[in-house]
């Protein structure tokens, strides 16, 4: 047999023996922890050029995928002497508890992004605040200056503008 199909054996038999290792955890009750896991597939293979970015979602899939291979790490170190192979594959897993924390911090549980994602973002949010409050007490001054014609002095919000009651000509509000 020539060395390359050699090592290719080799290789084969050594992803059975995890297979057959991995199917014994499963058999003997073991919580291997990856059954709620999204399958990560479509996102990696986007992210692999320049300019990819991932939906705050994926991001959370991405934390979760972190989270799991970290537990599995973890699990089989403890459990080295009787599951060899998979401590051994195990432990050659990745160390990101640090991107993981900071995907956490940054993408709410809701897939929000969190102000505390960059203080960049705190102060653009914070800016959009003030400027919306500032519209909304300059439109509430312009209602109580112009109390009597329109008979109502309150300023709602629709579809995400403004929106303050108005006289028609015939002396009745309506909204515009």
């Amino acid at each position: 047999m020539d060395s390359s199909r050699a090592s290719s054996a080799q290789a084969l038999e050594s992803a059975f023996a995890l297979i057959s290792r991995s199917r014994g955890v499963a058999a003997r009750g073991a919580r291997a922890g990856i059954g709620a896991l999204a399958d990560p597939q479509g996102w990696l293979e986007r992210i692999e050029g320049l300019g990819a970015a991932l939906e705050p979602g994926e991001f959370l899939d991405a934390g979760s995928l972190l989270e799991t291979a970290g537990w599995l790490r973890q699990q089989f170190r403890e459990e080295a002497v009787k599951f060899p192979l998979l401590a051994a594959r195990a432990a050659s897993l990745g160390d990101f508890r640090d991107v993981h924390a900071a995907i956490r911090r940054c993408v709410l549980p809701n897939g929000e992004i969190s102000d505390d994602a960059s203080s960049a973002l705190r102060r653009i949010r914070a800016s959009i605040t003030e400027t919306r409050d500032t519209i909304q007490r300059s439109l509430k001054q312009i209602l109580r200056a112009r109390n009597a014609e329109a008979g109502e002095d309150y300023v709602t919000l629709r579809n995400d503008r403004f929106v303050i009651p108005c006289a028609r000509s015939n002396g009745e509000a309506f909204r515009a």
